[in-house]
Order: structure tokens, then C-alpha cells, then sequence
């Protein structure tokens, strides 16, 4: 960039951030938007290297894939004056490699700046994205104390057998594409490089978790964990040596972080982490001891003793503590009946003319999708933008769409749409990537009710007129659909909403029955892979609607008593994670009057 440039496309050029070997980063004020971003431009030195340039824009597709708040966020890719940029989430705070500096991190700081890691690898695996070049240097810690992963250049998708043979062909790497995974010898950074990177073979997410490792291992220590005055050196350290337990380095880490260290840093593959999922459990449960019992004696340090008690303070002791146990028990059986605090936060603002409908929250909890006359918008909570999806070509002014579900990686929306036709009503249930907005129509006939945890399968109501008197699942393409469960004809019944249990091998449907007297309503559990449903809630007759939350608990909306049977408030139920049948009493958790809700 020439120094008299101050804007690059619809960005303004606030100061140089810094500088490398692939270009400089700028500090820069998104126009349109109005927002601060980092603003990643190519050097013109490597205009003319097709690699490098291939490189850099796979750093924007790999990073652009993902969705995580432990993940830099690209906002946009171009071109300017022929170099390509990327502009991206800025971020205030300082790299690791910067905060090792000044010696090892403190032991709950190190865990919790870990398990971060864990979850951000986690959801990049989903993807099958590889980061490949994991280091204190693209680990960025926040004011907020949050991590960060930057830097995809390296990344790279793992090869997936199952969609080559789909393909019906064989998925192989170019020429080219080896030269970007491998520049010079090998890709990534020698001193956090699994043996297998350092062998030169094919990679997998098990090798970022060895990375991870070694980060780790630093982060405990203040030291690498393989070190040498050459590449060669380093090599064999790797491929043959162990470092020493960071417990012998730094008697402040307890063995159980030695545990995760040893594990991660397994040089066969085989034998280390297979899934960021495992790593970030034990470090959750070394976190959950940790908090519970700061004075974890880490080895060779021993902890202060007291004298021996007399007998009858033991004993007074013992009884004050049955006294405050019971009062404890007491006060939190009669206070969790209690309506919780919760105060609305309002987030959008239009009139009655433009209502919004219809919204669900990203697994991250930065983005709301919802609905305003009849199309769907996605909303950055913190900021406001808003971004309006465009319709499918195939939308008449009669269609009208609606969020659903987000995936949980945050990359995809499931949506329904219905819409007038000169033959009847058309329905629809769609896949849209957040990312591009482009849409593709899953199936026709019905719309989705609830997307499984995974991510795998969705349920829908389907059947009749008014789409509910039958239940279906089908996979998250709209593969495999098939029918699980009917409302008979002559039961004047039907489905109102579906939603899945955590195995992904049962759902829970409310079920209407218009009676003479009454209407009744009831929950069913209903095996996907067949059999009766069995009936999980019988009387669920002020209910309006509910979703299955993780923890075993299922949230609800009720309607209040006949005086004041316009408002509707949250109440939450254990259930039974196998049938959805509650398993305790119910708690009421919010108090609000003159709200109608929807979930």
C-alpha cells in the first residue's frame, strides 16, 4: 500500500497493526458498516508467487467456514488494485507468544485460556478444516480474556473417503496443493509440529491436538517443550525424545495437567487425543477440581497441617455443620420455586406494520436470525448490523420464509417457507448457508419443526392441509426421509411441535386433540426407528410450546390462569434424557406480564 492510499475499497485506513512475510495488517473503519476491522492485505512481493496468493485465499475460505467465538471472524474478502485482502475481527488484546513472554501463566488462567483452544479446534474438526500450524503466535488472548485462533493459511480440509466415494471417484491432492500444505520442507512451525507433520505425512486433526500439546506444555512452563540449536536437532527431539513433566518444571502444576500434557503429546496418533472433544473434557473436569479445592497440592508440595482438635470441638463442629447443611437444603428446595430475575433486553425496534417473528440464537450467542415481513434477517447482537437474506428465484410475492434452527457449527440456517398457490398452500423447508445466503430446498410439503444436536437430522410436520398431522425425520440434506408417527383421522388430533432428545434416536411431540368439552394437549416420546410412542407428559393443557435444553431439562411456555390468560411465562422440568418424561417438579423462571412468548 502507498502511503498516500487512506482507503482500500469501502474501508478507511485507520494505522498500520503490523507487518510479515505475507503482507501487512491495517487497522481500518468498515464505511458502510461503520465498524472497526483488521484488514489483511498481501505484500505486492508476492504478487507475482500464485502459491502464496492460493494460500492466502484459502486462509479466508478455511476461517471463513467457521463460526465460533474462539475463532477470528472473517467479515469480508477482495480485491484491491489487484492484491487480494481479507478483512477480519478486530481484536484488542495481546498474542500468547507475547503474553509466554514474561514466563509461565497462572494455573486456572492456563486452563481456562485451554479449554477455549479445545472448543475452537473442536468446531474446526466439525468441519474437517485442519489447522495445521497451532502456536503461541496465532493463539490471540482478548481484553475479555478470551482466545482466539487466527491464521488458516495453513489449514487445510481433512480428506473425506466417504464423499469421494459418493463423488464415485478417488480424492486426491494436486501438485499445487501440496506445494501450498508443504512450502519448503514442511507447513507449520518446526517447534509445534506433530512427528507425523515432521515425517511429511498426510495429516489429520490428531495432529493439532499434538500442537496443542506443546502449546500447553509452554503455557505451564514458560519453556518448549522440544528445543535445539538446529531443525534437525528439534526434528529428533520430536520424533524420539519426551520433555520432562511440566510439574518438574513448575511445581505450581498439579499432576493431573501432566496427565493431559503426556496424552496429547502421544507420538503415535493412535495412542494420543482423538477429538478436541476429549481434551476439552479433562480439561473441564481438571478446571471443575481446581475451582472446587484451590489448594490442589501439586507434587512434591505438601500442605500446611493443623493440630489435632479436642474431641467435643470435633463433635460441635460436626453439628453446626448438619445445622447449616439442612438450612442450606431448605432455603435452596423453597428458593428454586421462586420466579427467577429475568429481564427482557430489547434488540430490535420496528412497528407494528414490520413485526419480527420467529427468532433463533447462534450456538455462539453473537448472531439472532429472525424473521420481518416474511424475510429472514441475521443480526450481529452486539453491533445491530443486519444482514436481509434474498429469496429464492423460485419466491412469488405470495412466499414468505422463516428461521428454524441454526447448525451447530453457526455456518447453516434451516428455514421454512409457505406461500399461496393457485392449487394451495406450498410449504417448504430449506438449507441456507449464512455465509453466502445461498439456499437450496430440502423438501417440498413440509416444514421443519427441530434440528438434532448433531447437526445430523431434522424433524418435520408433514400430512394434510395443515402440515402437522404426521411427523417425519430425514437427514440434514433431505436424505432418508421417513415417517415415524400419524395423528388418525377420526382422533380430530394433530402435531404442534417436535423436538429431539439428546441421543438422536427419539423425539418429543405435542400432540392437540380437539375434544367436545376441551381441547387437550400431551407430549409424546416417539422412537424414530419405530414402535407406539408412549405419552411422556399427559396433561400439558396451558402449555404453548417447548424445546428440550442439554442438562436433561426441558423449557416450556405456559399460559397464566383464566383472569389473566393472555400472558404466558418460562418454566423449566428435569427430564429423562432416554424418554422425556419429567423426572422432578417443574420451576417457574420468569415473572412478566402483558407478554405473549414463543420459543
Amino acid at each position: 500500500m502507498s502511503p498516500g492510499n487512506t482507503h482500500i475499497g469501502r474501508y478507511e485506513i485507520l494505522g498500520l497493526i503490523g507487518a510479515g512475510g505475507m503482507g501487512e495488517v491495517y487497522r481500518a473503519r468498515d464505511t458502510t458498516l461503520d465498524r472497526i476491522v483488521a484488514l489483511k492485505l498481501i505484500s505486492e512481493k508476492l504478487l507475482a508467487d500464485p502459491l502464496a496468493i492460493r494460500r492466502f485465499q484459502r486462509e479466508a475460505r478455511s476461517a471463513s467456514a467457521l463460526n465460533h467465538p474462539h475463532i477470528c471472524t472473517i467479515y469480508d474478502v477482495g480485491d484491491w488494485d489487484g492484491r487480494p485482502f481479507i478483512a477480519m475481527e478486530y481484536l484488542e488484546g495481546a498474542s500468547l507468544r507475547r503474553r509466554l513472554d514474561a514466563g509461565p501463566l497462572k494455573l486456572v488462567e492456563l486452563v481456562r485460556f485451554a479449554i477455549d483452544i479445545a472448543e475452537a479446534l473442536e468446531a474446526a474438526h466439525a468441519q474437517e478444516i485442519v489447522h495445521r500450524d497451532i502456536k503461541p503466535a496465532n493463539l490471540f488472548v482478548t481484553r475479555q480474556a478470551d482466545v482466539k485462533i487466527l491464521d488458516f493459511g495453513l489449514a487445510k480440509r481433512a480428506v473425506a473417503k466417504a464423499k469421494s466415494k459418493l463423488a464415485g471417484g478417488d480424492e486426491t491432492e494436486t501438485a499445487d496443493e501440496n506445494a501450498l500444505s508443504h512450502p519448503g520442507l514442511v507447513g507449520g512451525t518446526v517447534n509445534y509440529m506433530s512427528p507425523e507433520q515432521a515425517r511429511g505425512e498426510e495429516l489429520d486433526a490428531r495432529s493439532d491436538l499434538f500442537s496443542f500439546g506443546l502449546v500447553l506444555y509452554e503455557m505451564a512452563t514458560g519453556k518448549l517443550a522440544f528445543d535445539g540449536d538446529t531443525q534437525a536437532t528439534i526434528f529428533a527431539a520430536l520424533l524420539t525424545a519426551q520433555p520432562k513433566p511440566a510439574s518438574e518444571q513448575n511445581p505450581a502444576m498439579p499432576a493431573r495437567l501432566d496427565e493431559i500434557i503426556s496424552k496429547a503429546l502421544e507420538k503415535d496418533r493412535e495412542l494420543r487425543y482423538q477429538h478436541a472433544s476429549d481434551m476439552r473434557a479433562d480439561l473441564k473436569r481438571l478446571l471443575r477440581s481446581i475451582e472446587s479445592d484451590p489448594r490442589i497440592a501439586p507434587p512434591g508440595v505438601k500442605l500446611p497441617t493443623q493440630s489435632r482438635a479436642p474431641r467435643k470441638w470435633i463433635l460441635l463442629t460436626a453439628a453446626l455443620f448438619l445445622l447449616c447443611l439442612t438450612a442450606a437444603v431448605f432455603f435452596f428446595r423453597h428458593a428454586s420455586l421462586r420466579p427467577a430475575n429475568l429481564k427482557p433486553r430489547q434488540i430490535t425496534s420496528y412497528s407494528s406494520e414490520r413485526p419480527v417473528a420467529t427468532a433463533c440464537i447462534s450456538p455462539d450467542g453473537k448472531y439472532v436470525s429472525y424473521q420481518m415481513k416474511g424475510e429472514i434477517n441475521i443480526r450481529l447482537i452486539a453491533t445491530g448490523d443486519v444482514r436481509t437474506l434474498k429469496h429464492p428465484v423460485s419466491f412469488t410475492d405470495q412466499d414468505e420464509w422463516w428461521p428454524v434452527a441454526w447448525s451447530p457449527d453457526g455456518a447453516r440456517l434451516i428455514a421454512n417457507s409457505i406461500g399461496a398457490r393457485p392449487n394451495g398452500m406450498r410449504a417448504g423447508i430449506w438449507g441456507i448457508s449464512v455465509l453466502t445466503g445461498a439456499a437450496i430446498e430440502l423438501r417440498q410439503g413440509a416444514l421443519a419443526s427441530a434440528l438434532s444436536r448433531d447437526g445430523s437430522q431434522i424433524a418435520m410436520l408433514t400430512g394434510g392441509n395443515d402440515l402437522n398431522s404426521e411427523i417425519w425425520v430425514m437427514g440434514s440434506q433431505g436424505e432418508d426421509a421417513r415417517k415415524i408417527a400419524a395423528a388418525a383421522a377420526n382422533e380430530n388430533s394433530y402435531y404442534s411441535r417436535a423436538d429431539w432428545l439428546p441421543s438422536g434416536q427419539r423425539i418429543l411431540a405435542q400432540k392437540i386433540h380437539q375434544a367436545q368439552s376441551a381441547t387437550e394437549i400431551s407430549v409424546e416420546s416417539i422412537d424414530i426407528n419405530g414402535g407406539k410412542p408412549t405419552t411422556a407428559v399427559h396433561d400439558a393443557s396451558k402449555w404453548v410450546d417447548f424445546r428440550l435444553l442439554p442438562e436433561d431439562r426441558m423449557l416450556y411456555i405456559a399460559r397464566e390462569p383464566a383472569s389473566n390468560a393472555a400472558d404466558t411465562n418460562l418454566w423449566i422440568s428435569p427430564t429423562d434424557p432416554k424418554t422425556g418424561a419429567p423426572t422432578g417438579q417443574p420451576r417457574r423462571l420468569s415473572d412478566l406480564a402483558g407478554f405473549w412468548i414463543a420459543i
